[in-house]
């Protein structure tokens, strides 16, 4: 159990990728439960993750649940220039959510606009998460119960670089859309 009370996001980890071909890798049952994060931005409930110059973030078997931020109530990544983030093995994210902003379970923010990014969800489960309408704020909320997605520059579908063939994703509610 965690609260972010620092300036960074991420109420238990604060992950920050961005050596040429760095790893970052969380696995074997490693669990997150009732974190929070509200400082600054507020995002990412349990972990905030950043990667860039082909630095890689995985997570292998991990549990998020019960987690909360304004955006990316469990996860929150933001991937760049070259910067993956990969869903292994059983990752669960259950019960979290976005009370103010965007995506419940996971929020990715993507920029396209240089080197190509990889977001693969290869086995996971987002469920019961939820996104809450904050109709208080200028911009759009309460989107992407489950996930949420948004980035800049061209996608070129035919890379494969978004690939979530292994996302079991269900039982989730937006307050807008989604």
């Amino acid at each position: 159990r965690s609260t972010s009370s620092g300036s960074l996001g991420g109420g238990a980890i604060y992950a920050l990728v961005t050596g040429q071909n760095s790893k970052f890798i969380i696995e074997d049952g490693v669990i997150f439960e009732d974190c929070s994060s509200f400082q600054q931005g507020g995002e990412g409930g349990a972990i905030y993750s950043y990667s860039e110059s082909n630095g890689q973030q995985v997570l292998n078997k991990i549990r998020i649940e019960n987690c909360e931020s304004k955006s990316g109530g469990g996860l929150f990544a933001d991937i760049r220039n070259g910067g993956s983030l990969i869903l292994n093995e059983q990752c669960e994210i259950i019960n979290c959510s976005g009370s103010g902003g965007n995506g419940g379970g996971i929020y990715a923010n993507i920029n396209f606009t240089s080197q190509q990014c990889i977001f693969k969800i290869n086995d996971a489960i987002i469920q019961y998460c939820k996104a809450n309408l904050n109709s208080s704020l200028v911009y759009p909320t309460g989107y992407g119960g489950g996930l949420f997605i948004c980035g800049s520059g061209n996608y070129d579908a035919s890379t494969n670089y978004l690939d979530f063939h292994g996302l079991k994703i269900f039982n989730n509610s937006a307050g807008n859309k989604g």
